[in-house]
């Protein structure tokens, strides 16, 4: 039984990870254009945890935090800020 519910909660885990949306790029969560991302920003991006990315806890997100988050979530965000991988 507990082998059955630590392979199910894998799963669970595994389907999460994948369903999981990738972040928008910067510029479009930037929606000031100052170079940063605020909390109010942030917001309006569902499941992005502004209190872990923002690293330095200076109040705000720059472009290497925000990076820095999407990489953690298994996502790379293009240099232009097209939030494209690279990938075809």
């Amino acid at each position: 039984m507990k082998k059955s519910f630590v392979t199910l909660a894998a799963l669970g885990i595994g389907a999460f990870a994948v369903g999981q949306e990738p972040l928008p790029p910067f510029e479009e969560v930037d929606s000031n254009q100052d170079g940063r991302i605020s909390r109010t920003e942030a917001a309006a991006v569902e499941g992005f945890d502004f209190d872990t990315a923002d690293s330095n806890q200076d109040g705000s997100i720059d472009r290497t935090e925000y990076m820095a988050a999407a990489s953690s979530q298994g996502q790379e965000e293009s240099p232009g800020g097209a939030g494209e991988t690279g990938r075809e």
